[in-house]
């Protein structure tokens, strides 16, 4: 399982906050004996520097020894659609992070530069073409939604 890569993705999007990782990791804590070391880090974590710290070396591990599906950068898309459909993030701030903060440049694969800038040009003049937002996001949603359970189900008894 690529949990390390899960929980970057799903803390780097701001899907999921301090309190949840804390809360995750400490009830992993109490109800087993033996953990990997990035669960302890993860429980004392305040900032997501401090998350990627804890998750360092396990995500080095995996990204040598696991196949990866998806681009990292495409699932925090995901989330942030997925942020946008629970109310917590507008489509207009979802492009903004997408075009402005994140980079497209990093490697997201779901669409060329200028169709997001197309996309946040229409979402600024009040014109939105969900449909083809649903068409580019949604795959990535069921992604991102996905390894969020894994993260949750991580180590269950």
């Amino acid at each position: 399982m690529l949990i390390a890569h899960y929980i970057y993705a799903a803390v780097g999007s701001g899907y999921w906050n301090m309190e949840q990782w804390q809360a995750w990791a400490d009830n992993l804590i109490i109800s087993h004996d033996e953990l990997e070391d990035f669960v302890y880090g993860l429980s004392v974590a305040e900032n997501n520097r401090e998350v990627y710290s804890a998750i360092d070396e396990q995500y080095f591990q995996e990204r040598w020894n696991e196949d990866i599906d998806y681009c990292i950068y495409d699932i925090i898309i995901g989330y942030y659609y997925l942020m946008y459909k629970e109310g917590r993030l507008s489509l207009l701030k979802l492009f903004e992070n997408l075009l402005y903060e994140d980079d497209i440049s990093n490697g997201y694969t779901v669409m060329e530069y200028e169709e997001a800038e197309h996309i946040y040009n229409q979402l600024r003049l009040g014109v939105v073409n969900i449909k083809r937002i649903d068409e580019l996001l949604e795959p990535l949603t069921e992604v991102a939604k996905k390894q969020f359970e894994s993260i949750l189900s991580y180590m269950k008894i």
